[in-house]
């Protein structure tokens, strides 16, 4: 299968933090919210005009710092994510909103506000864990609240007409990811798993209307490609974060084909 350009692209963004997009977003003198989980509706975000950034190890080769605070039987990525804050990786953040994904990342958003380096929107949002009226009414006060916050941090006002346009785009974003899902159910499918995996990590990092140009045009790029062949076997993989598709890449290389996911940069995702 020949290289495309395109993938390439969204690999150089999903292999970094602070990359291209996120720099000329910030040279026009506009903001950068990171957030934490595919559970946060970064909707409210775009609305505001930020970038919302999910938060992510990307790079991270030890957490020596981050051990400090929290002990290595906590999880992996939660300590890399911290790691990084402590090293000066999220510097270009402007802020931060977390979820409570799990106590471990609870717990690594208690040392992010202890270390002051980042200001934190005062909330971490809860989740229903079951689907109920009262967890659903329960649920629209938490976005409520943490869209005031928003909107009094950053001295801004979302708009019912902005929320709308945000949630449009974001319609998009998802009705072009399954798209690209759709293509990867094929015989010989024209994209593997860990190039699929970079596409949808980069969704996290860029401007959702640039991002959706260039999904887009990717799609009409490979829809018609020979595609991939020759694998042993179709398989599917299941998870909670991933956020390196060099990881997909080993088993790929070994002669399999992740034909599909249950990742939360994957299928939870889009």
């Amino acid at each position: 299968m020949d290289e495309s350009k395109l993938l390439n692209e969204f690999e150089k963004v999903s292999g970094t933090l602070f990359n291209p997009y996120i720099e000329e977003w910030k040279n026009q003198g506009k903001k950068v919210l990171g957030y934490n989980c595919s559970y946060f509706p970064e909707e409210i975000v775009h609305a505001a005009g930020l970038l919302p950034f999910r938060i992510r190890g990307t790079g991270c080769k030890d957490t020596t710092l981050a051990d400090a605070y929290l002990a290595r039987a906590n999880c992996s990525f939660a300590r890399a994510c911290l790691e990084h804050l402590l090293q000066g990786q999220f510097d270009f953040l402007d802020s931060a909103v977390f979820v409570y994904s799990c106590d471990h990342m609870c717990t690594a958003h208690n040392s992010w506000k202890a270390q002051g380096k980042l200001a934190l929107i005062e909330n971490i949002i809860s989740v229903p864990h079951t689907i109920t009226e009262y967890g659903g009414k329960w649920y629209r006060e938490e976005i409520s609240n943490i869209k005031d916050r928003i909107e009094d941090h950053f001295d801004v006002t979302i708009t019912d007409d902005r929320l709308r346009e945000a949630i449009i785009a974001g319609n998009e974003t998802q009705r072009l990811q399954k798209r690209l899902y759709e293509l990867r159910m094929k015989s010989a499918p024209p994209i593997t798993g860990s190039q699929s995996l970079g596409v949808l990590i980069s969704e996290s990092s860029m401007p959702k209307e640039e991002y959706n140009r260039l999904l887009k045009s990717l799609i009409e790029e490979i829809e018609n490609n020979e595609g991939v062949s020759g694998f042993s076997h179709r398989l599917m993989i299941a998870g909670s974060v991933i956020d390196d598709p060099a990881l997909l890449k080993i088993i790929e290389d070994t002669g399999g084909l992740l034909a599909s996911d249950t990742l939360c940069f994957g299928a939870r995702k889009s």
